[in-house]
């Protein structure tokens, strides 16, 4: 668990894998992120092209970051304290999900619960995210998959955020 506000940082996670990639001394690594893994392994992907070979991000965050309603930090707090709230809110952005299920309530809904405060403070340092100055020196081949039926992240985030690539390509997928 993060011990301070500080910890929470999209860079600070991209170094990390950074790291634990050199220590076990892996080359040429295709990567997939997806959500905010997406811009956590582009950012890693600005910081040392030349370990990684080809790119999938898969319904990213965009590089201008993210910013959710006051209606939706609300929630968080709500969330907090409110397990049903949680499902609730984490059902309405998993296509498909459903509450009868015991993966989804026993796994996804505890996890979720567990780490409200923590995506508070994620989707704080997400709405000033701003790297798109650092992603558009990447050569590596990239394609920026978006789900049509992602009700949660804009499909234009993605768009704009492939069109930034040297080597990036868009793909919707229905």
């Amino acid at each position: 668990k993060p011990q301070s506000v500080s910890e929470i940082d999209v860079k600070l996670f991209a170094n990390d894998f950074l790291q634990l990639i050199k220590f076990i001394k892996y080359k040429k690594l295709n990567l997939v992120g997806h959500s905010t893994g997406g811009i956590i392994a582009a950012i890693m992907l600005a910081t040392d092209q030349k370990l990684f070979n080809k790119v999938l991000l898969i319904d990213p965050i965009g590089a201008t970051g993210f910013r959710l309603s006051v209606e939706q930090m609300f929630a968080f707090t709500v969330m907090k304290y409110n397990k049903p709230m949680t499902a609730a809110s984490i059902g309405s952005v998993i296509y498909g999900s459903s509450a009868r299920d015991d993966f989804f309530n026993n796994v996804i809904v505890e996890d979720a619960f567990k780490s409200v405060e923590e995506g508070r403070l994620l989707f704080n340092h997400l709405s000033t995210l701003n790297v798109a100055d650092t992603l558009n020196k990447i050569n590596n081949e990239i394609l920026v998959i978006h789900g049509e039926q992602d009700k949660f992240l804009p499909i234009t985030d993605s768009i704009k955020l492939s069109a930034l690539f040297k080597n990036g390509k868009f793909m919707a997928v229905p």
